[in-house]
């Protein structure tokens, strides 16, 4: 079956909750340029750049768990909208500071506000459609991350040659105006209706051993994978001398392989097993 199928159909609230996470990821600038924003904005070392990355991480480590558990207690439409808010604010902070421990704060802060978004969005996007949409309501947004990551880091690019500072203050403009979207157009929220069992505490999935297996073989490949937000930028723009433009256009070539590729390809291996 064709996922794209039908897209058309959907619930109302599926495309608007598309539109937000698209206008959010088309602003996405200040992670992907976190390390050339310490190495050149701030003229800090490279193995300061990756004390901030590990920063984020580590804080995001925190926030998945925190954001899925506030999910289940206050609702994922209200842990979105806060959670891009106070994101928003913290981003337009960091600029403000010079301080390498005050950086550091801010960036564990901000990991904390925005990745609290991922768990919620998905629990949401679950509760609005039923078993056999999912697959068209997950394509949906996996379009409207990628086409948002095909502009985000260009745009992050070409502001960088101006100044650092204004990546954050757009990606500060863009998840506010993401959150007020949410905030006008979903009056209700369809997580606080749908719930047949009462929260759990956020790690009770870890009992499972087969999960936190694969979880554990995950990390690995994740940390290889991320490197194209910590290494890849600093090597290219400080080692081998191209542009942070040039860098952010290659989030445009990723992005465009997946949309144009991830569908057929997960079509074509739709009968492979999962291991």
């Amino acid at each position: 079956m064709n996922p794209w199928r039908g897209l058309g159909s959907l619930p109302r609230e599926v495309w608007i909750l598309s539109g937000a996470t698209l206008l959010n990821r088309a602003g996405t600038m200040a992670l992907p340029f976190l390390a050339l924003y310490a190495t050149q904005g701030m003229g800090f070392s490279p193995a300061r750049a990756g004390e901030a990355m590990l920063a984020y991480g580590a804080a995001a480590l925190i926030a998945a768990p925190l954001g899925g558990h506030l999910s289940d207690r206050i609702g994922s439409l209200r842990v979105m909208r806060i959670s891009l808010a106070l994101s928003a604010l913290l981003m337009m902070a960091i600029p403000l500071v010079r301080s390498w421990p005050a950086m550091l704060a801010l960036v564990m802060l901000w990991a904390l506000a925005g990745e609290s978004f991922r768990p919620a969005s998905m629990a949401i996007l679950t509760d609005l459609a039923p078993e056999a949409r999912r697959k068209a309501v997950f394509s949906l947004n996996r379009l409207a991350i990628n086409l948002g990551m095909s502009i985000g880091p260009v745009l992050g690019g070409l502001l960088a040659r101006h100044s650092f500072h204004a990546l954050f203050w757009a990606d500060g403009a863009t998840s506010l105006g993401a959150a007020l979207v949410l905030l006008l157009a979903i009056r209700s929220d369809p997580s606080r209706h749908s719930s047949e069992h009462p929260p759990r505490h956020p790690f009770t999935a870890l009992a499972d051993r087969r999960l936190s297996l694969f979880l554990l073989a995950v990390i690995p490949v994740m940390v290889v994978f991320l490197q194209h937000e910590g290494a890849l930028p600093v090597f290219l723009v400080n080692e081998l001398g191209f542009t942070p433009a040039f860098y952010g256009s290659l989030f445009t070539l990723n992005t465009a392989l997946i949309v144009l590729l991830e569908v057929r390809i997960n079509l074509a291996t739709a009968h492979w097993p999962s291991r």
